[in-house]
């Protein structure tokens, strides 16, 4: 039987869950540097098996905004963000948790 909640198929690549992954390649970064790389190693680990070249993009974008941090540059709010929304809960508005534009649910 498949668990889409704690193990979905398209996190588990070679016998390895890609949370444990990222719980490596982040063990000696913090904030922004970690939540980058693990949105990158994310995106990349399932894009055949999820969104295909919507989830490359996403992390194209991720490696975009570290290059940016590491170079000490500012990145506009909402600058090519790949928008990852969240509902509010008894309304139909999304908010993404990037760069706080909204929109109404689709």
């Amino acid at each position: 039987m498949t668990d889409n909640v704690n193990h979905p198929s398209h996190y588990t690549q070679g016998g390895v869950e890609c949370i444990d992954a990222i719980t490596a390649a982040t063990v000696n970064k913090t904030g922004i540097e970690a939540v980058c790389t693990a949105n990158v190693i994310k995106y990349l680990w399932r894009y055949e098996a999820k969104n295909g070249l919507e989830d490359v993009k996403k992390a194209q974008w991720y490696i975009n905004r570290l290059i940016a941090e590491l170079e000490g540059k500012p990145v506009a709010p909402g600058s090519e963000c790949p928008h990852v929304w969240q509902g509010h809960t008894g309304s139909n508005i999304q908010s993404c948790a990037l760069c706080d534009i909204e929109r109404t649910k689709p």
